[in-house]
């Protein structure tokens, strides 16, 4: 028996998950995208996992750096992943009127975000239609006084 698109869809959403942005530089610049497909993988060493669609504008640009950041959205930053998340605007157009610091090698970090982990690239692996981009973490930070962004049922919510 073969499940559809469609079916697999319908039921995956109703899989509650954080809502992240993940950031990284390129040689043509600073890049960001919206990400729901997320999770922590190893505590020793600190590795997590997240998976970005083959065809999506940033996969390429991801795929050949270094390093990377996912940023685990507050539930004030539901307009930033909207426009993270929308398809036709360029990484200039994304980060307009986004406020973010850069880190040492140059990588944005939302403030006012619940966290957020800096990433080295370790793997990259083939995960059908997206690909599976493992990292270390080298650097993180959390804040005790947000509130979670999550994504249910292709909409966002909070707790």
């Amino acid at each position: 028996m073969s499940v559809s698109p469609e079916i697999f869809k319908e039921v995956m959403g109703r899989f509650g998950s954080s809502v992240t942005i993940v950031t990284f530089k390129h040689d043509s610049g600073i890049h960001g995208l919206t990400v729901s497909a997320f999770c922590s993988v190893s505590l020793e060493p600190p590795r997590i996992l997240v998976c970005i669609k083959k065809q999506g504008s940033s996969h390429e640009f991801l795929s050949q750096s270094e390093r990377f950041v996912v940023n685990i959205l507050a539930k004030e930053q539901q307009d930033l992943a909207w426009q993270f998340s929308n398809p036709e605007l360029g990484s200039e157009d994304r980060f307009a009127g986004a406020s973010y610091k850069t880190t040492e090698p140059g990588l944005p970090v939302f403030t006012d975000n619940l966290a957020h982990l800096e990433c080295r690239m370790v793997n990259q692996f083939d995960g059908g239609d997206h690909t599976i981009f493992l990292g270390e973490v080298e650097n993180c930070y959390f804040s005790e006084e947000s509130t979670p962004l999550f994504y249910y049922n292709r909409g966002f919510h909070t707790l």
